[in-house]
């Protein structure tokens, strides 16, 4: 009976530590994927409290309400993803999403709105595919749930950027091909 409760003792234990163990494993992929992440985050963030200053467009600053929001929230909970992995994040943008928010930064009217639905086009759907492939290939615990909890709601964005990206012209030949279940009901059948 001693013997038995020991051996399920030691079961238990190696059961637990396997699954701290999955949560310490940091690849080089998961870096990546934490770092772009948080760049990625930052810039959502700060080019749209741009578009919140300089956009009149109600469907833009819509659309700049729900990033900053949503974003600023996504970015807590990837520090505290990060933290408890043991991996440093960036605290800014990198230089090229640095160098949109000074172009779009520049421009006003109709010519923002579009610069700035047009990046979020583009963020949005690198974000998909970053997202993606951390849950299907990261070893970190802590990163592929957040990942998997996210990627929902980073998707919904796509699909509201593209709609009012169509609305403004945005990206006739620009836009990427978004999967079915990702494109707006008058190009997929289904409602959103």
């Amino acid at each position: 009976m001693v013997t038995q409760k020991l051996i399920t003792g030691a079961a238990v234990a190696a059961i637990l530590l396997s699954a701290t163990a999955a949560m310490a494993i940091v690849t080089p992929m998961d870096k990546t994927f934490a770092t772009k992440a948080a760049q990625g985050g930052i810039f959502e963030v700060k080019s749209s409290q741009v578009a919140l200053q300089k956009s009149r467009n109600k469907q833009v600053l819509n659309v700049a309400r729900r990033m900053v929001k949503e974003h600023s929230a996504a970015n807590a909970e990837l520090k505290t993803a990060a933290q408890d992995s043991k991996v440093s994040l960036p605290t800014a943008t990198d230089p090229t999403h640095a160098a949109i928010i000074s172009k779009i930064s520049g421009l006003s009217g109709a010519a923002f709105d579009k610069a700035y639905m047009g990046s979020q086009e583009k963020a949005h759907t690198d974000t998909v595919k970053l997202f993606e492939k951390e849950i299907a290939m990261g070893k970190n615990a802590n990163l592929t749930a957040f990942a998997s909890k996210n990627l929902p709601e980073i998707e919904d964005h796509t699909k509201m950027i593209y709609q009012v990206g169509t609305n403004l012209g945005v990206h006739a030949s620009t836009m990427p091909v978004l999967k079915p279940a990702m494109m707006p009901s008058d190009m997929s059948g289904k409602n959103l």
